[in-house]
């Protein structure tokens, strides 16, 4: 095959179809040929990330290597681009790459490629895409190095970020890295709101809420450091359960309470409880976690509202958002432990908001004959719709639980 006509092959390759015939052509041009036999590796994980590949013909094997075991993760073939991983985070190589067949690659080197994404900003979008959805498919993690931590395998992985599990170097305890997505860094608002949320982390030290020990700005990246929990978040635990026990209720909300009280303190509305924010330890102890939405009381934190299922009505509204927001979102959460619904379970979300800001939350006893007073009296008071009608302070309602 001719170079002009394994350029028209490349042309029309789907990987490239997003970006323009201008940034095209200037990345095809500033490639380079290379033919690799079957069975040599081309790639070895560890070394300087100097160039990325795209593949024209053959099949290549990447493969990991963890705790002295070699691990086959994928098969790349015609269209799909390997090694640019390193262009984009700067990491040494994670991963070897192995001709699995005769293959035929195109060289983009590192100098090049910066000249491009310098020249033409949508072909290194269009990268960073490919890398953060490799990153979410990836079941295994090759060690990567993160200042004093090391990460060691993939943990959870969510709309924005990734959370790795690791360890501090020379230490056996683990932590937690939650790692912004590439693509996501590279916009200048998520990557605000990402620092924000961890330097709010950093300044609080409860027992229930998550510790953050570091934040590393890395790789074109954040990455927060904090501490490695064991148990399930509460939205894990309320799926298999119908309702939780009424004391593993008021114990979970007393925890609650206590932790959002300490966050107030510091003058911070959490802005988005819900049973996914609450991470439960194996001793039931709960600690919040996720303070992305996180905003000084009295501000009117526009166009960020939470979760609707859960969200105050000011917040909804844009008005100013004070302690009893929360307040507010923790007597639904309490609705849904205590009964096992929604107070609002409607699929479509402009439902829900709207029936947040007019309708009055429905007496839990409806869905739960049961339920003790204490219980019942919370959440009523904490859901009503004028917030100077709930509860004055956190505490003020932890004081009503029997």
């Amino acid at each position: 095959m001719t170079r002009d006509t394994s350029y028209r092959v490349l042309l029309g390759t789907s990987i490239l179809e997003n970006i323009s015939e201008k940034a095209k052509s200037r990345l095809l041009v500033s490639m380079k040929p290379v033919q690799v036999n079957t069975g040599t590796a081309f790639i070895r994980q560890g070394d300087e990330g100097d160039c990325l590949y795209l593949i024209e013909s053959g099949l290549c094997v990447i493969t990991v290597n963890k705790g002295g075991d070699s691990h086959p993760v994928a098969v790349r073939g015609p269209g799909e681009m390997v090694g640019e991983m390193s262009l984009i985070t700067g990491e040494p190589r994670n991963a070897d790459v192995t001709a699995g067949r005769n293959v035929k690659l195109w060289r983009l080197d590192r100098s090049r490629f910066e000249e491009i994404c310098h020249e033409y900003p949508e072909v290194a979008s269009l990268l960073t895409e490919i890398m953060t959805r490799r990153l979410e498919d990836a079941a295994l993690t090759a060690e990567r190095t993160i200042g004093e931590y090391l990460i060691t395998e993939v943990q959870g992985r969510g709309s924005t970020s990734i959370v790795y599990k690791g360890r501090r170097v020379g230490s056996p305890e683990p932590v937690a890295i939650k790692m912004l997505k590439h693509d996501q860094a590279r916009d200048s608002d998520f990557l605000h709101a990402f620092r924000e949320e961890s330097r709010v982390l950093a300044d609080l030290h409860h027992e229930n809420i998550v510790r953050v020990y570091d934040i590393q700005y890395l790789y074109r990246t954040v990455f927060i450091i904090m501490e490695y929990l064991h148990g399930d978040s509460l939205g894990t635990r309320l799926q298999n359960a119908a309702r939780l026990p009424w004391d593993r209720c008021r114990r979970i909300l007393k925890d609650i309470c206590s932790g959002l009280a300490y966050a107030h303190g510091k003058g911070l509305v959490h802005g988005d409880i819900k049973p996914g924010n609450v991470f439960l330890l194996d001793d039931d102890c709960a600690k919040i976690i996720d303070f992305g939405l996180a905003c000084r009381v009295g501000t009117t934190c526009l166009g960020f509202f939470g979760t609707p299922t859960y969200a105050a009505p000011e917040q909804i509204s844009g008005d100013a958002v004070t302690e009893s927001s929360d307040v507010y979102s923790l007597g639904l959460l309490v609705y849904r432990m205590a009964t096992g619904k929604d107070a609002f379970p409607d699929r479509d979300a402009s439902v829900v908001l709207m029936r947040q800001l007019y309708e009055k939350i429905p007496d839990p006893r409806l869905a739960e004959p049961d339920l003790p007073d204490d219980l019942r009296n919370f959440i009523l008071r904490a859901t009503r719709k004028d917030p100077a009608h709930r509860y004055p302070s956190i505490l003020q309602g932890i004081k009503e639980l029997a």
